[in-house]
């Protein structure tokens, strides 16, 4: 067995750290692997330079990351229906108690 490079251990390493933290949907986490994959990626040489073997693992932290991506927008999508909800009951907790204030029974 031919031995690791540098290169695809740092590649495994990364991708290691983003899929854990999405599997855990923790997104601090995910913010800190966002942050690795992008240096990681800096750091790297061209595709064309890369071994086949660290041109691969790219390939599979390249679609981890669109992946994280949707997730990232699907929490995103999730948390503002539940500011949106909060903000309808608000809303509405503050009329009836308008209505109560006036001495209306809102009939």
């Amino acid at each position: 067995m031919a031995p690791v490079s540098p290169e695809s251990q740092r590649i495994a390493r990364v991708y290691g750290q983003l899929r854990q933290a999405l599997e855990a949907a923790d997104w601090e986490a995910v913010a800190e692997a966002d942050l690795a994959v992008r240096e990681l990626l800096q750091s790297l040489p061209d595709e064309a330079e890369l071994e086949p073997a660290s041109g691969q693992l790219r390939q599979r932290l390249q679609r981890l990351h669109a992946h994280g991506v949707k997730a990232c927008a699907a929490e995103c999508e999730r948390l503002r229906q539940v500011l949106q909800r909060h903000i309808e009951y608000g809303e509405g907790r503050s009329a009836y108690l308008q209505t109560e204030s006036l001495g209306g029974d809102g009939l």
